[in-house]
């Protein structure tokens, strides 16, 4: 296979429109995409914006025009740079005017660094050969199955017709057949013996080549992460594409659940990063299902190995990012520092380890993320070395400050302003007036090096970012919600404020604000938010929080409760005629649900087995998973739940019959 160009074009649109035209030369049957936010359509071009790039994704093109003249979109021009086919190009244009976006300073130099990979043209400054390309000379080849993905779907048989419990990771940089072989798999199999396999996916249009390769065979159905998570439909097999951009406690769900299943994933790729999901979801793995195997695709099936393309995008965006290996440090020597972001440029071994850092850790960093931390004024960086080696990161984004008029539309729902989190959704869903004018400052990430987790290093940066922001009126946090996550910003001293009511689509998990406030107007802030946060969250336990997991209810309920200390003569009274039988279950619904608010923070309910305090939760909140929980105390019917609920509550109660 003949390996991919990539050609620079730095001047105007003019000139570069006119050399494109000149020296390019489009034969008929030529698939050529130009992608551009300008409206100015050429002839022989498909024309698409940035933001549309994702309705191409499976698709194949001759050329590529990336027009970043105007704004570069990371994630567009990796997302892109994997339709090129082998001997393609992918013509880059840009401005020549000197540029203040860090990100495309580094852009540049790595051009500059690679000439003999990237042919980089400069307007009044290079002369132009005649020709730059020609699609005649790019030969179609036609895309055979590898010996790679032949191991992969034998791989996927077996998992299929050998013992149960014994999972398959795929692992693949981008290009290399791994959906496909997914897609094969499936199809044989369907034809063969299986009759139900369900593939989830990040998005359905991540997992379109599976369905392609399949070609859309019966009993093949997508069902996202979120929505498989709650329903658990039987199958015979389940697949798992893009499984690093899934989180990974539904992982752990799918993978307890379903006893024959496939993980997939990309190592190096743009829509996040496979190397958090090696290293968390490995130990998962060994845990539940010691004899899982993993197998590696390397081959590339639609360029050349070794393609300057492909080096050049993965130095370009840092998908090749990683953090040290190997190394030994003095945890009581290690200092956290906040960072100028200019010495991320003049440092490229220290911004790679930084970025590595954050790939790891979080399953949703993109290319986009290496500009936002570059470009972006309102973020600072803090790090904390070992020498030269980042031991920990963190990022964090200034938020708010508005005039009173903008807060005023924003608290209204008139406005909404990019970016901002926290103070906007305590303004417009929290319904507090002032938050949008108040100063917040949002820790986005924190990343500590795996193998020093749970050794007080994401402490110390926490502590190191309250030291800097005493301009600041309060500290806050949104967050993937789960047991671990409460306890650790807990222990920091941030405080629940507010739950989002819907779960995130490739998370399948619900957002938490937390707020740790600085001044006297963050206190008032913080106050009203935990306030409302307070006298709604039971509320929204019984309806549009009705599945949430008991894990999280119940130290929420805790937080949201803990300024209950009495109980009125009326409740009381209520309870003891439930528990003696003089009064029925949806006559006591209010008393029982005062009552559980009333005990949830007390050492009896703590004693409690779990178990026995998700019953608790889910009958009084009348969730539908408490019949659920009954039978796992051996009971059956509404009856006996209601007899099982009476004893748990007496022994809450610390009453003796």
């Amino acid at each position: 296979m003949q390996a991919r160009q990539i050609i620079v074009l730095a001047g105007d649109r003019t000139w570069a429109e006119r050399q494109i035209r000149q020296r390019i030369i489009v034969a008929e049957a030529t698939k050529a995409l130009w992608v551009t936010q300008d409206e100015a359509q050429q002839a022989d071009y498909t024309y698409l914006p940035h933001s549309k790039i994702q309705t191409v994704l499976g698709q194949e093109f001759d050329i590529v025009i990336y027009d970043a003249q105007d704004a570069f979109y990371p994630n567009a021009f990796g997302a892109v740079s994997g339709c090129i086919r082998a001997g393609g190009l992918l013509l880059l244009l840009l401005d020549d005017k000197p540029s203040h976006s860090l990100f495309i300073n580094r852009l540049l130099a790595i051009i500059n660094a690679n000439t003999n990979k990237v042919k980089y043209f400069k307007q009044n400054s290079d002369k132009l050969p005649k020709l730059l390309y020609s699609v005649q000379s790019n030969q179609y080849h036609e895309i055979k199955t590898t010996e790679d993905q032949q191991l992969a779907i034998a791989a996927i048989n077996k998992v299929v017709n050998g013992h149960r419990r014994r999972p398959l990771v795929i692992t693949a940089d981008r290009g290399r057949g791994k959906s496909a072989a997914l897609g094969l798999a499936a199809k044989q199999l369907l034809s063969e013996k299986l009759s139900s396999i369900v593939v989830t996916a990040p998005s359905k249009k991540s997992a379109e080549m599976v369905f392609k390769h399949a070609e859309n065979s019966t009993g093949l159905v997508f069902i996202p992460p979120d929505e498989l998570s709650q329903t658990l439909v039987k199958t015979d097999l389940l697949l798992i594409d893009e499984a690093a951009a899934i989180p990974a406690p539904l992982l752990k769900k799918f993978l307890q659940h379903y006893s024959r299943i496939v993980f997939a994933t990309t190592q190096h790729g743009y829509e996040g990063t496979g190397r958090g999901f090696n290293i968390r979801f490995r130990q998962a793995l060994e845990r539940q299902t010691p004899n899982w195997r993993e197998l590696h695709l390397k081959t590339p099936i639609r360029w050349a190995e070794n393609d300057p393309l492909e080096q050049f995008t993965f130095a370009a965006l840092l998908l090749n990012a990683d953090f040290a290996q190997h190394i030994t440090i003095k945890l009581d020597q290690l200092v956290a520092r906040r960072i100028d972001r200019q010495d991320l440029l003049a440092n490229e071994a220290l911004l790679s380890q930084i970025f590595g850092l954050l790939l790891n850790a979080h399953y949703q960093t993109k290319p986009s993320d290496l500009q936002y931390l570059l470009d972006d004024p309102a973020v600072s960086i803090y790090l904390i070395q070992s020498q030269n080696t980042v031991i920990a990161t963190a990022l964090t984004a200034s938020e708010g400050g508005f005039s009173q008029a903008l807060a005023d539309e924003i608290y209204q729902g008139k406005r909404r302003v990019k970016g901002h989190l926290i103070p906007q959704s305590l303004a417009f869903h929290s319904g507090i007036a002032t938050a949008a004018s108040t100063q917040c400052e949002r820790i986005i990430r924190i990343a500590v090096h795996p193998d020093f987790q749970r050794q007080g290093l994401a402490t110390r940066l926490i502590n190191q970012i309250n030291r800097d922001s005493q301009q600041t009126d309060y500290l806050g946090v949104s967050f993937a919600a789960s047991r671990d996550m409460l306890q650790f910003w807990e222990k920091q001293n941030f405080k629940p404020v507010r739950l989002g009511l819907s779960r995130d689509a490739s998370s399948g998990t619900h957002s938490l604000i937390a707020l740790l406030p600085k001044s006297s107007k963050g206190q008032k802030v913080f106050t009203q938010a935990q306030e409302k946060f307070r006298h709604t969250f039971a509320q929204q336990l019984a309806e549009p929080l009705k599945n949430l997991e008991d894990t999280i209810a119940i130290p929420l309920l805790q937080a949201a409760s803990s300024h209950i200390n009495q109980l009125d003569a009326w409740h009381q009274q209520a309870i003891q005629h439930f528990i003696h039988s003089h009064q029925r279950y949806e006559e006591c619904i209010a008393s029982l649900w005062h009552w559980l608010l009333y005990r949830i923070n007390s050492k009896e309910f703590n004693a409690l087995s779990s178990q026995q305090q998700a019953l608790l939760i889910n009958k009084i909140m009348q969730k539908k998973s408490w019949q659920e929980i009954v039978k796992k105390h051996r009971y059956a019917g509404k009856k006996a739940a209601v007899r099982v609920f009476r004893e748990v509550m007496i022994q809450c109660m610390g009453i003796t019959l």
